[in-house]
Parts: C-alpha cells; sequence; structure tokens
C-alpha cells in the first residue's frame, strides 16, 4: 500500500506484495495517518483537511 503519485494522479494505491508495476487506486487525493486494520479488511485514513477518518476496503 502506498499513499502516493502515481503518474499525475495523487491517491491512496495497493500494490501486490511481489511487485507493485500496476498498483490499484483506492481512492484519489492526499491522506495522512493511513493505518491498516490488524485484520487487514480495511484502511482507515484522513483524506486533505477532513476531521473524520475515512474507511477504504482492501482487496484480498
Amino acid at each position: 500500500m502506498a499513499n502516493a503519485r502515481y503518474g499525475d494522479a495523487d491517491g491512496l494505491y495497493q500494490c501486490r506484495i511481489t511487485a507493485c508495476d500496476t498498483p490499484t487506486l483506492l481512492a484519489s487525493g492526499l491522506f495522512s495517518s493511513v493505518n491498516v486494520r490488524p485484520d487487514g479488511a480495511q484502511i482507515v485514513a484522513v483524506k486533505g483537511r477532513a476531521t473524520e477518518p475515512t474507511y477504504l476496503p482492501l482487496a484480498r
């Protein structure tokens, strides 16, 4: 998982463990405080200047 810019798009991306040649965009924008839940089912992050967290499901 990476919070980065891919090409011209800022976002939160999910990569395969073995390779990250084509990351999957989970959400557009800039995020902070990115955490994966202990069960691995979701990412919890704060988008931009929001005060509430964003919950994003992770593909398995």
